[in-house]
């Protein structure tokens, strides 16, 4: 595969071979990939990306100042790439570097926000003074002033503390946002409940997500009821999926998301967070979550949520092996076919006979038709039935 690469005509064949090479963490290609971004002329963007991309997975050292010298390079798009690869290597020699390109007035003004982000993530201190000066000197440019904050709360240097402090009472929304999302990185100030108060009865949705995120990481017992509150009460089913989420890392996080799993009147984004925690982690009582769910769904003509969760579970389906035969007893057909789905998938012969009761008399034709047709492809291959599940 080496040998093929240094005999490539083409960029495409190129590409595909160090998308191969990087998807095995593989660092053959380390030298090629070097040598591809070392000239970029007449070579198009989308292998030196990929050999930066590269590079970048198999965290190569020997690139950095490759990656140095390519960030005032003619191909800005190549450029800006370097400048982040530098980042993500965690390249701290190249600090200086940056702080040199940051500060030079030719250096395009498009490019500072990328080498903001790669000062963060190298937790650059020194870098500190000039991003300071940057802030203070960007008050009418809210998405850089959001920029700096977040390179902040990767440094976590707690001089930045009162910039930080002032932030999160900004009269606008990015900024203010941008520095309730980075509260957790600033342990001990006791300011934060108050600011996290605040943020979560903010007007603006996108505020309020920020807060439900940062509560999250905090799980302060005393922001939990104004979380419950929002949960139920906000407007906006982002804030109460954010809310929800932050609910969820507390001691009695499981029985609160499959109270909303059980809830078939709860918006469509917020109850699919919930089934998707709970198949994530499973918690006691899953099961009579889904049951509670499927009887409340076969009472309401116009729900569809039984099949929704059907097949949401349908990927977990050794762990939720019960729900299927509760879908194929459901009196919705739509539940009923992606019960066979399940049933099909994993093989769970334990539902033979009640698929043959289908295939000979189920009210909808699909479901006879889908149960026939599994029923068939079991007996091609003789299996015994496995053991029914206990309820």
């Amino acid at each position: 595969m080496v040998q093929a690469y240094s005999n490539a005509q083409t960029d495409d064949l190129k590409d595909e071979l160090l998308l191969f090479f990087r998807d095995m963490k593989d660092s053959s290609l380390e030298e090629q990939a070097i040598h591809e971004i070392s000239d970029s002329t007449n070579k198009g963007n989308s292998l030196l990306l990929d050999a930066v991309a590269y590079l970048t997975e198999i965290n190569s050292t020997k690139a950095a100042p490759t990656f140095a010298k390519l960030m005032k390079d003619k191909n800005k798009v190549l450029g800006l790439s370097a400048i982040r690869a530098l980042g993500k290597l965690g390249a701290k020699d190249q600090i200086p570097t940056l702080i040199t390109l940051f500060q030079d007035p030719e250096t395009d003004s498009n490019a500072k926000p990328d080498i903001i982000w790669a000062l963060g993530e190298l937790k650059a201190q020194t870098s500190l003074p000039i991003l300071q000066s940057e802030y203070d000197d960007d008050s009418d440019q809210p998405l850089m002033r959001k920029t700096i904050l977040e390179a902040f709360g990767k440094i976590k240097d707690p001089s930045t503390w009162d910039t930080v402090s002032k932030a999160l009472h900004d009269s606008n929304t990015i900024v203010r946002t941008a520095a309730i999302s980075i509260l957790g990185d600033f342990p001990g100030h006791a300011d934060r409940h108050a600011s996290l108060i605040s943020a979560l009865r903010d007007s603006d949705a996108s505020v309020r997500i920020a807060a439900a995120k940062a509560a999250e990481d905090l799980l302060d017992p005393g922001l939990k009821d104004l979380l419950v509150y929002r949960l139920n009460n906000d407007p906006d089913p982002k804030v109460r999926l954010a809310t929800l989420t932050a609910l969820a890392k507390y001691p009695d996080g499981p029985t609160t998301v499959l109270s909303v799993v059980k809830d078939t009147k709860q918006a469509p984004e917020v109850w699919k967070g919930a089934v998707k925690l709970m198949t994530k982690n499973n918690y006691p009582g899953s099961m009579d979550a889904v049951k509670a769910l499927m009887d409340a769904d076969d009472k309401d003509t116009f729900s569809g949520l039984s099949a929704a969760l059907t097949n949401a579970l349908i990927p977990f389906r050794d762990d939720f092996r019960q729900a299927f035969g509760l879908a194929l007893a459901s009196k919705k057909a739509p539940t009923r076919i992606a019960g066979i789905h399940a049933a099909r998938l994993g093989h769970f012969t334990e539902y033979q006979a009640m698929l043959a009761k289908m295939a000979a008399k189920d009210t909808d034709p699909n479901v006879q038709a889908e149960a026939a047709a599994l029923i068939k492809d079991w007996e091609k291959g003789p299996e015994t039935p496995t053991q029914a599940p206990k309820s």
